[in-house]
């Protein structure tokens, strides 16, 4: 997140994309996720939804620096797994009704495919630095 805040966008895009596969891991060896239920699941669909936020958000950076329309697809297409997350982790199993709200995605996507002025797109600062069961360095 340092990376992002800082502008480090090239080196931030690879953190998360290796944030991302390492995550994708995890969730193959569980096969169904059920963030509602367990919360091991649910920690990795949260930690899922902010880091393809925040994959969505240094892409459209870097297609906004570069122009390069590519990546302000794939971007969306991040910000779109986000959605599908928090969707995962907010949705009545029973009923499948929504909670009320929205995430940062959903914005995010509003502003890039409607440009508003004063707005840019935002990530979340909260993913934890190591996943269960890493050690940090000392």
């Amino acid at each position: 997140n340092t990376l992002n805040l800082s502008g480090d966008n090239y080196i931030a895009r690879g953190y998360y994309e290796r944030l991302l596969s390492i995550l994708d891991v995890e969730r193959e060896k569980y096969g169904v996720v059920l963030p509602q239920i367990r919360d091991d699941h649910a920690d990795i669909v949260d930690i899922y939804m902010k880091a393809s936020n925040n994959l969505g958000v240094t892409l459209s950076r870097i297609a906004s620096a570069t122009g390069n329309s590519s990546l302000n697809a794939k971007s969306i297409v991040c910000l779109q797994e986000s959605l599908r997350a928090w969707d995962a982790m907010t949705r009545n199993q029973t009923t499948m009704i929504r909670l009320d709200g929205s995430n940062l995605a959903e914005q995010n996507i509003k502003y890039i495919t409607r440009p508003v002025s004063g707005y840019e797109p935002e990530i979340y600062t909260e993913i934890p630095r190591l996943l269960n069961g890493e050690e940090g360095l000392e």
